[in-house]
């Protein structure tokens, strides 16, 4: 919180090899500057916290040898109310008859939209999205082109933690082929019992 600005302290634990360096939104940040490391803690400092943008930002933590871990932050300033989604989860699903445009109503909360992003891809307006009043519509045929999985679409506001609606696309195939052994011309004696039950024969 911008507003009450504070360290943040976290331990962390490399399988093999150590800290090398940590990176965020495009920035290599500066050890004993942006953040410290006192054997297995890590603080990131809050001067450097409150230089980014209200937002998400992933802290990549690379060692010298090994996989990288990501630590997922929040920025944010509590004096100021983000804009809003309705839509908070949604699914695409890739089949010439379920297919289907992502409609999303926003409430701006006096915020100025900018764009619409899926993951880190700038959509194109009139192209991808279209814009009516405050609600916005993703067409389908863009959705289209992105791999099965999940995905975040952000709207991007001036200020404020942008708003997101969690995305899965899903490929759809219908199954119409139906194989069976059963040999129904081949039962015999076939016979049929009727009964009763509240009123209504069977």
């Amino acid at each position: 919180d911008k507003q009450n600005p504070a360290d943040i302290s976290f331990d962390l634990l490399f399988e093999l090899g150590e800290l090398t360096t940590i990176k965020a939104e495009n920035r290599t940040l500066i050890k004993g500057t942006d953040y410290t490391v006192n054997g297995s803690t890590v603080t990131l400092k809050q001067n450097m916290l409150s230089s980014f943008d209200d937002g998400y930002v992933d802290f990549v933590l690379v060692p010298d040898n090994g996989n990288d871990a990501i630590v997922k932050g929040t920025i944010f300033d509590s004096n100021i109310t983000p804009a809003e989604v309705n839509l908070k989860s949604a699914q695409y699903y890739k089949n010439e008859i379920y297919s289907q445009n992502i409609k999303a109503t926003l409430t701006s909360n006096s915020r100025t939209f900018k764009a619409v992003y899926i993951d880190k891809t700038k959509l194109i307006f009139d192209k991808d999205y279209v814009l009516d009043g405050n609600v916005v519509t993703i067409t389908k045929d863009y959705l289209a082109t992105l791999e099965d999985g999940t995905h975040y679409i952000r709207y991007d506001f001036d200020r404020g933690i942008d708003p997101q609606t969690k995305l899965d696309v899903i490929t759809f195939k219908e199954v119409y082929e139906c194989e069976s052994d059963f040999d129904f011309g081949s039962i015999e004696g076939w016979e049929h019992t009727e009964f009763e039950f509240d009123g209504a024969t069977f």
